[in-house]
């Protein structure tokens, strides 16, 4: 197996553990009332406040609200917590478009890589050698001229691995709709700190030309006022969304993950607006096409996350125990974990890897109790 996709799968791999969370059960909502989704008008949708948060906060969430914070995927980000919601069905599509454009900087600019993060300490202690220092800003110059020219958009190995990574994401993910009273929760002309802060680095700065694309044409670039995908409540003021101000989104035939929500919330906006109104996407209209063929191929998984691995049943390889990759990284003594793969047949796994690999996975679970709680 080579070792970029030896590298692809343990970041899945990861991600899948953080979105499974902590050993605490999924319950059914108590306080937290749901609607479905295909009774609410175009008319209400275009005033629906929309949020996401991961299926493993549900818990939390039904029995205290929804309280501002500084998000997991907000850390070094912002400095004032808040509760972040797209104001309308176009805002939250907008919203999505982003996030892959946003999800794509996290996952191919070596800045945010871990395989760069003793480099990284090393730049910052003054303890990298010239040729270390010339490697890494290469990788990054490359990967910033790639970013702002879009040239990454047409690169199909990264938009697979892009969108495989993105639909983990949603299907682990519950949607709401809440309830913020303007002037008394939030204000149409709230600062974005991040455009604020883009703005101020000049429109000739790497870092302006990411943010803009990032952002995308349908972002307004002449003030630093939220646009209507990105709001959010107060900066700094400690609020609470109680229960009682909180609806889970969910569909006829069940389904209440934010993947199918989005789905739904795409079909109904196309169907609505003229397609020269349409806001043209970046991304998302590519992502919801390859949804569309995972689902058409069956090929499209579940998620649940009340699914625990037991420490009494078998670990088994990820890979086809048939295949030459599997014997070759056999003879490596190269084993990982998957969910997915525990109570499949076990090929000649040593013991030893076995107990590495359970020690790793409690490990691994310590680290995610240290998470953020919130998206």
């Amino acid at each position: 197996m080579e070792e970029k996709e030896i590298k692809k799968y343990r970041i899945l791999e990861r991600q899948q553990r953080i979105y499974q969370g902590d050993r605490i059960r999924e319950e059914n909502n108590g306080n937290i009332k749901c609607i479905d989704l295909s009774s609410l008008t175009y008319e209400e949708l275009q005033k629906t406040k929309f949020h996401h948060s991961l299926k493993k906060d549900k818990t939390v969430i039904d029995k205290e609200g929804l309280k501002s914070r500084i998000g997991r995927n907000s850390n070094g980000l912002d400095k004032l917590e808040a509760i972040y919601f797209s104001n309308g069905i176009e805002a939250a599509l907008e919203m999505w478009d982003v996030w892959l454009k946003w999800r794509a900087e996290r996952l191919f600019d070596p800045f945010w890589q871990d395989e760069n993060k003793n480099l990284k300490e090393a730049l910052d202690n003054g303890t990298a050698n010239e040729q270390e220092k010339k490697e890494y800003f290469s990788k990054c110059k490359l990967w910033a001229e790639e970013y702002t020219s879009k040239r990454y958009r047409d690169d199909k190995e990264k938009m697979d691995f892009l969108f495989d990574f993105q639909i983990k994401e949603m299907l682990a993910s519950n949607y709401y709709r809440v309830d913020l009273k303007e002037g008394k929760d939030f204000s149409f002309d709230e600062i974005d700190v991040k455009k604020e802060s883009s703005f101020k680095q000049g429109k000739d700065s790497m870092s302006y030309k990411k943010f803009k694309e990032m952002y995308g044409e349908y972002s307004d670039f002449e003030s630093t006022k939220v646009d209507k995908w990105n709001m959010n409540t107060y900066l700094g003021k400690k609020i609470t969304i109680t229960p009682d101000r909180i609806e889970q989104l969910l569909l006829p035939n069940g389904k209440n993950d934010a993947l199918s929500i989005v789905l739904f919330l795409y079909d109904k906006y196309k169907e609505n607006v003229p397609e020269e109104q349409q806001v043209q996407f970046d991304l998302l209209d590519k992502y919801v096409d390859y949804v569309q063929e995972k689902i058409r191929n069956n090929e499209l998984q579940t998620f649940d996350r009340n699914i625990r691995i037991n420490e009494v049943e078998t670990i088994s390889h990820f890979h086809d125990q048939k295949s030459k990759a599997y014997f070759d990284d056999k003879q490596a003594n190269v084993y990982s974990i998957s969910e997915q793969q525990i109570g499949k047949a076990t090929a000649d796994v040593p013991v030893n890897a076995k107990k590495q690999a359970m020690v790793q996975l409690e490990m691994d679970e310590k680290e995610i109790e240290q998470e953020e709680m919130y998206l």
